[in-house]
């Protein structure tokens, strides 16, 4: 066969074989090509999505983290507010079982900030624990400033971290760093010269001047009564708008004060009287100031009303679905007040004790509503408020008169009963009755001899933890109710325990407290006050030795007061007229003039509401310290000063009965002169276990 000749093939033409290489070259580059392009999609939306897994997971750790910084923080203000730390002392080392805490001397050579938590623990919350992250947490607080005492406020700084570990659970290894700058500050309740927890009236007659701010969780009507005049030089701070406004746009009503429950006084308007002018001085505050240590009145109410373990300790709230909050709101209203009271009041312990001594069953005035036990349980922010748990000295007064001094704290020690008194033989006295004009009831007194309790104290020494009386004295009155009252009568009590170092001195009691005389007055440059001319020593001002006096409603009596002052025509008859002027602070037409000063702190309460939430008079702000004396208004200007510092924190509980109206010719009459004058060395040293204004805050937050 002949063979083919291709000689004659076009040189310009490629041959079929190359053309099938050459596409399949082509070929192969492009799937190369598109597989590059494609793993590199995949690999990118790979990445992706592992990025945001990633961060999903660093998210459940950072919710993890806030929950810890949570529960930190609410341990920190439980601590503090239960008292496990006082408020001079950091409060790390009570949370040691939560947190790991630096020690000491390693605080002395590094900053707070540089100590690291180390202890591996599981959440503090159970959801976070059954993840399958099984995420562990470390945490640290750290104590990091204190400011020194005798300031206005005491600061708390204390410096949080935590750690969030992911566990084998995870596929990433997450580990998440956050802390905060917490802080707490407390201060002084006294930082105004009259100041209320509610709404404030003050309508005086005569001459009264007051010297030092006034605040009111509420409105305030102020204004002189027809022909006197009030002088105030101080800031005014209300929470309220009032409805009728006189007096520029500002917050004092000068027109709704009354004199009696229907009857509206007339109203001196001329007599108002600002140091600056009232657009400067008057000013309204955007929320309540917190007057019981930080403590909410309402939640504690009702937890303690509705069912919890210590059933209605504060009284039943009852559930209302026509009211607003969903509670009976005269029953709610009733339980905070007694949150409030519990200043005063004695722990549930001390009632059921006195109860079992007495055999009188289970319930008392003081928590009517709850069936005590002895192991009934107190709210741990309440105990720490308690002036009954922080006093050194308890004076326990029973029914029949019977009474016994004992140490405070925990492990409490009988110093002296009514019939083995030793060094308080001369101290109490529980003989007396009163006839009360304001209450028109027979009071039961306990008399107190401070000048003798004084000596007494300083003999006892010995016996008293650490050998020394810490400042605090209670009075607990037993039997004490609004319809049998029982009081604590004061007397020879110009120089009080502590003066000589202005250590302070707090007397608290449940019941009413009776002053009579000047209170401490005395001081290391002499009397507070001039006796004859009642002018203040300016010497003396700055050396008041700090006290407060705390009670369910306080009654100012003059030197010159006699349980015979109340007998007219030889009995007590609290309607009859006193012609003779036997009810005179200063004899008849004798000249004398009579001066009286409390240089102290005053918390008590008023009488705001009956049982169904109605008003009751209570004589407005002027009266909130009461006078059973007519103090010669219109004859010789006897003076009252007031150096200190005082407050309505609550309703009266026991001495409740209405505001007697009938002036001018009112079987009880103000000092014609009145001057109230603030004591600012309260605010940053205040009298032993008085209360405070308290704030905590979660500070800001930082990684680490």
């Amino acid at each position: 066969m002949a063979s083919i000749d291709r000689s004659d093939r076009n040189p310009l033409r490629p041959s079929m074989k190359s053309n099938r290489g050459s596409i399949l070259l082509m070929t192969l580059c492009l799937v190369t090509a598109l597989a590059t392009v494609v793993y590199a999609v995949y690999a990118l939306a790979n990445t992706t999505y592992r990025m945001s897994q990633r961060n999903e997971y660093r998210a459940r750790a950072k919710a993890v983290a806030n929950s810890e910084l949570e529960y930190i923080f609410f341990q920190l203000e439980s601590t503090m507010m239960s008292g496990t730390a006082a408020k001079d002392v950091p409060a790390a080392p009570a949370l040691s079982s939560i947190c790991d805490v630096p020690t000491v001397s390693y605080l002395l050579s590094n900053p707070a900030q540089a100590f690291t938590p180390s202890t591996t623990r599981d959440p503090f919350a159970i959801p976070f624990q059954n993840t399958l992250e099984h995420w562990k947490v470390r945490r640290s607080i750290a104590y990091n400033n204190l400011t020194t005492t005798g300031t206005t406020s005491i600061y708390n700084y204390f410096t949080v971290k935590v750690e969030v570990i992911s566990g084998p659970g995870c596929p990433f290894n997450i580990d998440l760093r956050l802390g905060r700058n917490m802080n707490s500050s407390l201060t002084s309740i006294f930082q105004y010269n009259i100041f209320s927890e509610g709404s404030l009236e003050f309508a005086p007659s005569g001459t009264t001047q007051i010297d030092g701010d006034i605040a009111s969780n509420g409105t305030i009507s102020m204004g002189p009564r027809s022909g006197g005049t009030l002088n105030i030089n101080a800031y005014v701070y209300y929470l309220n708008p009032v409805s009728t406004d006189l007096n520029d746009g500002h917050g004092i009503d000068t027109s709704s004060i009354v004199d009696s429950g229907t009857n509206p006084i007339t109203l001196n308007t001329a007599g108002l009287n600002w140091g600056t002018g009232e657009a400067a001085q008057v000013q309204q505050i955007d929320q309540p100031k917190n007057l019981i240590g930080g403590l909410n009145a309402a939640g504690l109410a009702l937890q303690y009303g509705t069912g919890a373990s210590a059933t209605n300790l504060f009284g039943a709230v009852t559930a209302d679905s026509s009211s607003a909050d969903g509670y009976n709101d005269v029953q709610l209203n009733a339980a905070e007040n007694r949150v409030y009271r519990s200043v005063i009041a004695p722990p549930p312990s001390a009632v059921y004790q006195a109860l079992q001594q007495e055999s009188n069953g289970s319930n008392s005035s003081e928590y009517p509503d709850a069936t005590l036990t002895e192991q009934t349980p107190d709210d741990p922010g309440i105990a720490a408020l308690r002036a009954y748990n922080r006093a050194g000295l308890i004076l326990t007064v029973n029914g029949d008169g019977s009474w016994a001094i004992s140490t405070g704290g925990s492990s409490p020690q009988t110093l002296a009963t009514s019939t083995s008194n030793g060094n308080f033989a001369n101290v109490v006295n529980t003989q007396a009755t009163m006839y009360d004009l304001r209450e028109q009831k027979t009071v039961a007194i306990t008399d107190i001899d401070v000048g003798q309790l004084n000596q007494a104290i300083t003999n006892s020494a010995p016996s008293l933890p650490n050998g020394t009386f810490n400042g605090v004295m209670y009075v607990y009155l037993a039997d004490s109710s609004s319809a049998n009252p029982a009081a604590v009568r004061i007397s020879n009590a110009t120089a009080t325990p502590g003066y000589a170092n202005l250590t302070g001195f707090t007397m608290a009691t449940n019941g009413g407290l009776y002053v009579k005389g000047d209170y401490n007055t005395q001081t290391s440059q002499g009397l507070l006050t001039d006796p004859t001319t009642g002018v203040m020593n300016t010497a003396a001002q700055a050396v008041v030795n700090p006290a407060v006096l705390m009670a369910d409603a306080i009654t100012i009596l003059s030197n010159n007061w006699s349980d015979s002052n109340l007998l007219v025509n030889g009995h007590v008859d609290p309607n009859a007229a006193d012609t003779a002027g036997v009810r005179l602070v200063d004899p008849p037409n004798s000249g004398q003039v009579t001066h009286a000063t409390i240089a102290s702190g005053l918390l008590t309460g008023n009488t705001a509401q009956d049982s169904s939430g109605g008003t009751i008079y209570s004589g407005g702000g002027e009266n909130l310290v009461r006078f059973l004396e007519d103090w010669n208004i219109n004859y010789n200007g006897d003076t009252v000063n007031f150096y200190g510092s005082f407050g309505c924190l609550f309703q009266s509980a026991v001495f409740n009965s209405p505001f007697q109206p009938g002036w001018p010719s009112c079987i009880y009459n103000n000092p014609g002169r009145r001057f109230y004058s603030f004591n600012s060395s309260l605010k940053g040293a205040p009298p032993p276990a008085s209360p405070n204004i308290t704030s905590y805050n979660r500070g800001t937050v930082f990684t680490w």
